[in-house]
């Protein structure tokens, strides 16, 4: 396979990146034993590529930005409702990602069950039956199960989504494509922080959730009508399936000392980045006393710059390398964790969020990146599946904690003091990074 990553002689990481993806939807196969899969063709001959780009966009807006990180703009309201303590805030949005991990586990068994169409669209209907339930919550225990489930359901929609832009958009596109629906996250974070404190005064948090819960079944309708399976598909053709990847596991892969350096990052990713984000509009709004209004802006700063600062940390990488574009990614985030403690002024925690949405999406492509400039595709694609493992535990174990010193402490300034230090450890890592591959390539 013949690679072009940010660089003139590699393959476009995003191509690359929903390769990687398609191969963990495969299931694990015995060497030398033939197998056949009777798969569902994912889109009908009718619906464009753009129609399709646009659905599979909203689906993933909706998914994440409403599924997994809807509940961190409402928490001051939702807490004082509901009288929920940090420590139970804490514990609800780790296992969310708890739910997110599960749900990437049994992805790959579930297209070969459901189909990619199937999953994706059943996902949806998953996330949005969750947002219609979150008004008639009463405790903590329910709202960490319906999170579970969002959780999940956003791992579930992403996988299948490259099966489905393979069969319906030209392969020439497909990079291009994956990068926007990598975006979809950030597009979803704009509309919540116009919404929420728009709809807030009109009926409380409650409200937000049935906006939210009636946009993604609108979406859901229009993609269970437009992703219909071709009723002409040879639904029962034998496909050969792509080549197993072996029984290249953990131990294989520890003992390579960069690729261990890799998980590091990736799992301190999740510890630097999740509780940052998910405590932000409580900090905002409980402690330095901004507005819903005031947070609302911060929340749609990050997320229309998110929509193309994985572009332009990608423009940038192509100049200056992945990993120089990682140390300034790590640089990035420890400067708007500062603006953040400092909060002199909403213009400085402006500036905070702009650079949060930054360097937010660009650290988690620039990694997968480097993961494909420095190894083979089998391995590259074990690394970059422990990756989202330990991407996930970090995500769960940061959010956990910064629910528990919130509570501790009566402040989040530990929480974002904490946050700075590993945004350091982070920015020592990333610049070992550069001698660990030096290395490894001398004695290669």
């Amino acid at each position: 396979m013949e690679w072009k990553l940010f660089h003139p002689r590699k393959q476009d990481f995003l191509s690359a990146l929903g390769q990687h993806l398609n191969l963990l939807c495969q299931p694990k196969l015995q060497a030398k034993t033939p197998y056949r899969m009777h798969p569902q063709r994912p889109t009908p001959a009718r619906t464009q590529p753009l129609e399709l780009t646009l659905l599979l966009t909203s689906f993933i807006a909706v998914t994440y930005a409403f599924g997994v990180y809807l509940f961190s703009t409402l928490l001051p309201d939702m807490r004082a409702a509901l009288a929920l303590n940090y420590a139970e805030i804490g514990w609800i949005t780790g296992l969310g990602q708890v739910g997110f991990l599960v749900g990437a586990f049994i992805c790959a068994r579930l297209v070969r069950w459901l189909g990619a169409v199937r999953l994706i669209l059943a996902s949806v209907f998953a996330c949005g039956a969750c947002l219609a339930l979150m008004p008639l919550v009463t405790n903590a225990v329910q709202i960490a199960a319906l999170m579970v489930i969002t959780g999940g359901a956003a791992a579930t929609v992403w996988v299948p989504m490259v099966a489905v832009m393979q069969g319906g958009i030209a392969a020439q596109h497909q990079g291009k494509v994956l990068g926007l629906l990598s975006s979809g996250t950030a597009y979803g974070l704009f509309l919540n922080g116009f919404s929420t404190p728009a709809l807030l005064p009109l009926g409380g948090w409650k409200l937000v959730w049935v906006f939210s819960a009636a946009l993604t079944f609108a979406l859901l309708a229009w993609g269970a009508v437009r992703l219909r399976v071709d009723p002409t598909a040879a639904l029962h053709a034998d496909v050969q399936a792509p080549q197993p990847l072996g029984d290249l596991g953990w131990c294989a892969v520890v003992r390579d000392p960069l690729a261990v350096l890799v998980l590091l990052l990736m799992f301190f990713n999740g510890i630097a980045c999740m509780p940052t984000m998910n405590y932000l509009v409580s900090f905002l709004r409980e402690e330095l006393g901004y507005s819903a209004e005031s947070a609302g802006w911060v929340w749609s700063t990050i997320g229309f710059v998110g929509m193309f600062g994985g572009l332009a940390m990608g423009a940038l990488a192509d100049k200056i390398t992945v990993v120089r574009a990682l140390n300034l990614s790590y640089l990035l985030l420890a400067l708007c964790t500062l603006l953040f403690l400092h909060h002199a002024s909403l213009a400085e925690v402006l500036v905070g969020g702009a650079l949060f949405g930054l360097v937010f999406n660009a650290i988690f492509g620039l990694v997968p990146a480097f993961v494909s400039l420095s190894f083979d595709a089998r391995k590259a694609t074990a690394v970059f599946a422990m990756c989202n493992v330990l991407l996930g535990l970090g995500s769960m174990l940061g959010n956990l904690l910064g629910g528990l010193l919130r509570e501790q402490q009566q402040s989040f300034v530990p929480v974002y003091l904490a946050s700075l230090a590993v945004d350091m450890l982070l920015i020592g890592l990333s610049l070992y990074l550069v001698g660990a591959r030096r290395r490894k390539a001398a004695l290669a």
